[in-house]
């Protein structure tokens, strides 16, 4: 690797964050020093960290039930493998680099139902199809002011507007966008969202891994960035009641083993090859079962509730941003899918998880959906919506067959016992809202 900067004065060494995700989709790891001999010559490594990485919830409080850690295990250690092969420059930090790891156990196997593993497992299936993904993440965010209350930092929509209340921002995205690049990660845009004092930006596509370790590092950069700017970054699906949630727009297209795109078939209908409209049809017919792979926790699901732009049941359309599956482009290159159910809380690589394991069944099932929906798709009361809360999209998860023979039983159970502990710790709190309504 080019290193981009020069080493500490401790000693000469390098500052490296080592890293995975856990299943909230929170980065955890180690800020390690590693000497330039060592990152140019690198050999795979590998450190000890605490097994609870996969055992609490987004508080880091232990959740009970959890088979492969616990106080029943001691709470052994898991172990980090990382190749500083791979390090990327955290430009928007001081002198720091960045390694994404694999969760193994003491026996070096990888552990197999951390969410890394999870998606490289349905990486390998898909390409074992015949199949590779280029997919992409599209995350929308809040912005609030530190320092007040934490309140917006409009008091109007400038949704698409360039105008003086943008433009002011633009020192911010500048720096985050150019901080970005410089860590290999491409903006391709930025701009004022619906919500008031909401954001979107878009980043470039990749491949299934590449682009979900880049979604984690954009998290981290926004929220770093912006406390520099006095702001704080809010990704929650559903963070005011007034207000619009916040999506993961997933997209994605298929190419063949002769490195062609297959979505596009001018000689069909809307210019859809067969394979694209499987592969709508396996999205919306897994949906139900996968819901709380795009949304994890009760939040997940105020965003759903008030239908904000996320999807309606089992629908798609042509450039139709009510339903669930979105068809866009216009040609070979262009046209993709557009995945509108999850939102700005999901882990990126759940979500790719699911939407390969979905498309790939599609493919294999070989059945296509109904006609496009050109009108509203919110207004068909005559479809079945999908759950719209998390205790009822669990059931689905837990008692589907499909899921089971996706992901396995231990994965099953593992995702279960943390939507579950999620939902009792939601059942146990009096809320502001019953305060509010029933308080004499």
């Amino acid at each position: 690797m080019d290193i981009k900067f020069k080493a500490q004065k401790n000693e000469g060494d390098f500052k490296v964050i080592v890293a995975v995700p856990d299943v909230t989709g929170k980065l955890v790891g180690y800020h390690l020093f590693h000497s330039a001999k060592d990152i140019e010559h690198s050999d795979q490594k590998k450190v000890g960290i605490c097994s609870s990485v996969l055992a609490w919830d987004v508080e880091q409080n232990p959740i009970q039930g959890i088979d492969i850690a616990g106080f029943h295990t001691g709470w052994q250690d898991f172990f980090i493998h990382y190749n500083l092969q791979s390090v990327r420059n955290l430009n928007w930090l001081e002198n720091t680099l960045f390694v994404m790891g694999e969760l193994c156990d003491a026996s070096g196997n990888p552990i197999s139902v951390s969410p890394y593993q999870v998606l490289k497992n349905q990486i390998t299936k898909l390409g074992e199809a015949g199949y590779t993904a280029y997919v992409a993440t599209e995350l929308e965010f809040y912005l609030v002011r530190k320092q007040e209350s934490e309140t917006l930092v409009a008091e109007k929509r400038h949704d698409y507007r360039v105008d003086h209340y943008t433009n002011s921002f633009s020192p911010f995205f500048d720096q985050l966008c150019m901080s970005l690049e410089k860590t290999g990660i491409k903006v391709e845009s930025w701009q004022s969202e619906w919500g008031v004092g909401q954001w979107e930006v878009n980043l470039s596509p990749g491949s299934p891994l590449q682009v979900a370790e880049s979604h984690l590092l954009f998290k981290l950069a926004v929220t770093d960035v912006a406390s520099q700017y006095g702001y704080k970054a809010n990704f929650m699906a559903k963070p005011f009641s007034n207000q619009v949630g916040s999506s993961c727009h997933t997209h994605i297209s298929l190419k063949d083993n002769q490195n062609n795109k297959i979505f596009f078939d001018e000689t069909q209908k809307f210019n859809m090859s067969q394979e694209a409209l499987c592969a709508v049809q396996g999205l919306l017919s897994h949906a139900r079962d996968l819901l709380p792979l795009y949304a994890s926790n009760i939040n997940s699901y105020k965003r759903l509730v008030a239908k904000d732009f996320s999807g309606h049941a089992e629908t798609w359309g042509l450039d139709n941003r009510t339903t669930t599956c979105r068809m866009i482009g216009e040609d070979a290159d262009s046209l993709h899918i557009e995945f509108r159910l999850p939102g700005a809380d999901a882990n990126p690589y759940l979500v790719l998880a699911g939407v390969l394991a979905s498309v790939r069944s599609g493919l294999e099932e070989k059945i296509t959906p109904n006609e496009p929906i050109s009108n509203d798709a919110t207004t068909d009361t005559s479809l079945q919506d999908f759950p719209l809360s998390l205790r009822n999209a669990i059931n689905g998860f837990s008692e589907s067959t499909f899921v089971k023979n996706e992901f396995k039983d231990d994965f099953v159970d593992f995702y279960r016992t943390h939507l579950e502990h999620e939902q009792f710790e939601f059942d146990k709190v009096v809320t502001e809202w019953e305060l509010n309504r029933y308080g004499d």
